[in-house]
């Protein structure tokens, strides 16, 4: 039992930032946290049940998708030792993680702005952290002119590439989509 208490601690500290011996105590609650969510997958009512799987299924897509893989292989496998009510409900939390997780990777990320004049680095910042993709300015790396632009622009809930797209027609520019 003890090998899993450490890679759910592990998967835990990973998705909280933990990166100290501090985090002990956190990790080991997190993980105390994970084996009481496991033993009530048998419990006695169906909604704790029920309640215990969700959150299983809530804690595993906390992380990016290095930290699920790490969550999943931490999770207790379904075996015969176990009920048979406890291996249906750890298969099941296992297949919706990955299903969910994957789904999330092929969604298109959403960017919602409303800037007047601001800086195109302050813009660019701004969809980097809405939508987890990076977009560089490489006019300079081309030797082309790197004057400052400003950006008016309004686009609320669009697709990335959509909004990315209004925002180059508001300044005048073009993506530059082989940049590696």
């Amino acid at each position: 039992m003890r090998p899993r208490r450490i890679a759910v601690a592990f998967f835990l500290a990973t998705i909280a930032g933990f990166a100290t011996p501090v985090a002990t105590h956190a990790q080991d609650a997190a993980a105390d946290q994970v084996d009481l969510l496991v033993e009530q997958l048998n419990a006695d009512e169906a909604p704790q049940r029920e309640a215990a799987e969700k959150a299983l299924v809530e804690l595993g897509l906390a992380g990016n998708a290095d930290a699920v893989d790490v969550y999943l292989s931490a999770l207790p496998k379904p075996n015969d030792d176990m009920p048979q009510e406890v291996q249906a409900r750890l298969a099941r939390v296992a297949t919706e993680v990955r299903t969910r997780t994957a789904k999330k990777a092929v969604d298109a990320t959403r960017v919602t702005l409303d800037v007047t004049d601001a800086p195109l680095e302050e813009v660019l910042e701004a969809i980097e952290k809405q939508t987890g993709n990076r977009v560089t300015d490489y006019r300079e790396q081309f030797g082309q002119e790197a004057l400052a632009k400003k950006v008016t622009l309004r686009v609320d809930d669009e697709p990335f590439f959509a909004g990315l797209d209004k925002m180059l027609d508001a300044i005048q520019m073009q993506p530059y989509a082989f940049s590696g």
